[in-house]
């Protein structure tokens, strides 16, 4: 097979070209694109987190009873169960600085301190604030790195992936596509999905700072009943940046009392609860180059956060394992160009 060729972006023929541009582009195009197996220039290799035996059962199974002369538990590597997402570089590599430089060339040993070591919770400190039972989830082997597979050829690169968080990833490709968060809402409040995992995939993907208002305007609302019914968190970007930074140290923030923040009246506005007509009919997440899907994985319709108190995450707060950007950087990428009322989901 002929080596893969790197792909930088914006390719050469967009040189100068504003990428808000390029990506208001890739939004209207779409719908033409997603769930399209046939135009895919790439695939992504997703590994699904096995389960972690005792030490117990581990030991019975420590002779290959085949008489090869290896231990059962050595060659986990080749069977460990995995997504085979077809899906297409551009629109990765517009909203993902990760996989970015992944399809431009950049060694994994230069991306590990930024991603899956950071995910490593084997060794996770106390004050990262993860309970046991709770790192174990995502735990991610140390020789389990992001790399560019030897099946690639030059004009498909084979991406091997380990997110922290296999369960969510479907719904944030699906947003790279799209813009919208209509998905991500409805699982987060059925609790289909968690916010740890989901925002654990968007800091190990480095994706832009729309989707993390998102995430934190969403867990203000799990967090505080008076704001419970306010949908119009990109009028308030500092404060829902805010809740997504508390959240991830294992702070707690609380929404402004101001009538500036929010207003009374929008307690009462009605849930919007529908569908994203742009997503597939049939229920195919791959696991063979088949066509990707997550309209039948969507919540059904939510409830108070009183009823569901395991949306999301735990009402005590947990800390995330990533450090965070410094907080004056923060503040420059909400006055930055790139996040305005018009890159904003509406």
């Amino acid at each position: 097979m002929s080596p893969y060729t790197p792909r930088p972006f914006p390719p050469p023929s967009l040189n100068g070209v504003p990428l808000e541009y390029i990506l208001d582009q890739l939004r209207n195009l779409a719908p033409h694109y997603w769930n399209q197996t046939e135009s895919a220039d790439c695939t992504i290799v997703i590994p699904v987190p096995y389960i972690h035996y005792t030490d117990a059962v581990a030991s019975t199974a420590s002779h290959d009873p085949s008489g090869l002369g290896r231990r059962v538990t050595e060659p986990a590597l080749n069977f460990l169960p995995r997504m085979n997402i077809k899906l297409h570089s551009d629109f990765l590599s517009a909203h993902s600085h990760f996989l970015r430089a992944l399809f431009a060339g950049a060694s994994p040993l230069d991306l590990v301190d930024t991603s899956s070591s950071q995910f490593n919770t084997s060794s996770t400190s106390p004050s990262s604030g993860f309970s046991s039972s709770s790192a174990s989830r995502y735990d991610i082997p140390s020789n389990l790195l992001p790399h560019v597979l030897p099946s690639s050829t030059s004009d498909h690169p084979v991406i091997f992936l380990p997110v922290p968080d296999p369960s969510s990833i479907r719904l944030l490709f699906h947003w790279i596509y799209f813009g919208k968060t209509e998905f991500i809402e409805e699982a987060l409040n059925a609790g289909v999905i968690e916010w740890e995992g989901i925002a654990r995939n968007v800091e190990y993907l480095g994706l832009p700072t729309e989707i993390k208002l998102f995430l934190g305007w969403w867990y203000g609302r799990w967090r505080s009943h008076r704001i419970r019914y306010v949908r119009s968190w990109n009028q308030f970007p500092y404060t829902a940046y805010s809740f997504y930074a508390s959240a991830c140290r294992g702070e707690e923030d609380e929404w402004s009392d101001s009538d500036t923040a929010y207003s009374d009246e929008d307690d009462g506005e009605d849930e919007d609860d529908s569908y994203d007509s742009d997503v597939a009919d049939d229920d195919s997440v791959t696991v063979e180059d088949e066509d990707m899907d997550v309209k039948d994985h969507a919540a059904p319709k939510s409830k108070e956060a009183e009823d569901l108190p395991w949306r999301g995450r735990s009402r005590a707060v947990k800390g995330l394992s990533w450090p965070l950007q410094e907080s004056e950087q923060l503040q420059r990428q909400l006055r930055s160009d790139s996040v305005t009322s018009d890159v904003l989901p509406r």
